[in-house]
């Protein structure tokens, strides 16, 4: 049950960021690298076998009905990468989560306007 996938994402290259800290291995051997959330990385241009192995992780995937997730490939330490696309954010969901962590650090640090004295 492959998905169709539409044209502009297939050539679109954008950035995005990492949802969660997740662990991949860096060849050669096993060395395993822990990303920490937030970090940046860029979804590539797909190719062929990008669609292919995409399409084989959703329908690998797919054999349970009730599970329906979207695979995306991205590029960190200049290598492909295979995710799920709940595992990355776009830059607008990126840039909305940094506008509520300000607002949030902003009332946290905020002055308060009352006498606090020694009582």
């Amino acid at each position: 049950m492959a998905s169709k996938r539409d044209p502009r994402v297939i050539k679109a290259s954008f950035d995005v960021w990492l949802n969660r800290d997740m662990l991949f291995n860096n060849p050669p051997g096993l060395n395993i690298k822990i990303y920490r959330k937030y970090t940046k990385a860029k979804k590539i241009k797909y190719t062929k076998k990008i669609q292919f192995y995409l399409d084989r992780m959703e329908d690998d995937y797919f054999k349970h009905e009730h599970l329906r997730k979207v695979a995306v490939a991205i590029k960190l330490d200049d290598i492909v990468r295979y995710v799920w696309r709940e595992d990355v954010l776009s830059e607008k969901e990126y840039d909305e989560i940094n506008e509520q962590q300000r607002k949030s650090l902003g009332i946290l640090c905020k002055n308060t306007r009352r006498d606090v004295g020694k009582s």
